[in-house]
C-alpha cells in the first residue's frame, strides 16, 4: 500500500508533500511510511492512502477467513477519522 504525504508547510516534512511513499504500517492513530530508507511515523490526517477501498476489502476478507481483526480495526479508524465514504 502506498500512501501521499500532506503535512502542513511548517513542517520539515513539507518538501514532501504531494510524493508518495510505502506504507509499512498501519497504528492505532498513526501511518508509518518508507521515506529514504527510513521509517517515519504520520497523523491520519497528515497523509492520504492510495486505493484505500482495494485494501479495506482485502482486510474484511482476511478478517472473515482468519478471525483477526487488526488491519481492518485500523483501516477503519483511518476512514472515520478522516470521515471517508466506501
Amino acid at each position: 500500500m502506498k500512501a501521499i504525504v500532506n503535512v502542513n508547510k511548517k513542517s520539515d516534512y513539507a518538501k514532501y508533500n504531494g510524493l508518495t511513499f510505502e506504507v509499512v504500517q498501519i497504528m492505532d492513530k498513526l501511518i508509518c511510511l518508507n521515506i529514504n530508507e527510513v521509517d517515519t511515523d504520520f497523523s491520519f490526517t497528515e497523509v492520504l492512502l492510495i486505493d484505500l477501498e482495494k485494501y479495506y476489502l482485502e482486510e474484511i476478507e482476511y478478517m472473515k477467513e482468519s478471525g483477526i481483526s487488526g488491519g481492518y480495526e485500523k483501516l477503519k479508524n483511518y476512514i472515520q477519522k478522516n470521515n471517508i465514504k466506501i
